[in-house]
C-alpha cells in the first residue's frame, strides 16, 4: 500500500512523505521505476521548454530588429513624401505663372492693367 501525505504547514523539504512500510520488494521496484519514469519525463519536458524558450527569445530579438528597421523605413518614406509634396506644390505654382493655362493670359492682362493704374497714380502724385 502506498500513502502520500501532503502536510501544508511542514517545511518545504518535508512536504511529501511516501510511506512504503508495507510494500514488497517487487512493489518498491515498481514504485522506483515509476518515479524514475516521471523524473525522465519531467527532465525531457524541462529541456523541451528551455529549448522553446531559447527559440522564442531569438525570434523575439529578430522581430524587434525587423520592427526597428520598418520604423526607420517609414520615417524615411514620410520624409520623402513631404519632399515630393513640396516639389508638387512648387510645380503647381510654376505652371500657373508660366502660361501653360488659358487663365494665365487673363491673369497677365490683369496684372498689366494694375501696373498701368499704379503708374498713373505715381504720375499724378509726382505733379
Amino acid at each position: 500500500m502506498l500513502y502520500i501525505n501532503m502536510r501544508p504547514h511542514a517545511p518545504s523539504h518535508h512536504k511529501l512523505f511516501i510511506f512504503v512500510k508495507h510494500l514488497t520488494a517487487k512493489q518498491k521496484a515498481t514504485l522506483m521505476r515509476s518515479i524514475a519514469s516521471i523524473a525522465e519525463s519531467l527532465k525531457a519536458k524541462t529541456e523541451k521548454s528551455i529549448h522553446l524558450h531559447d527559440t522564442l527569445r531569438k525570434d523575439n530579438a529578430q522581430l524587434k530588429l525587423a520592427v526597428s528597421e520598418l520604423r526607420r523605413r517609414v520615417e524615411e518614406l514620410e520624409t520623402q513624401n513631404k519632399q515630393l509634396e513640396e516639389k508638387n506644390r512648387i510645380l503647381r505654382i510654376a505652371r500657373s505663372v508660366s502660361g501653360e493655362n488659358d487663365n494665365n493670359l487673363s491673369l497677365k492682362l490683369k496684372i498689366n492693367e494694375l501696373v498701368r493704374e499704379i503708374d498713373k497714380c505715381i504720375a499724378q502724385l509726382s505733379r
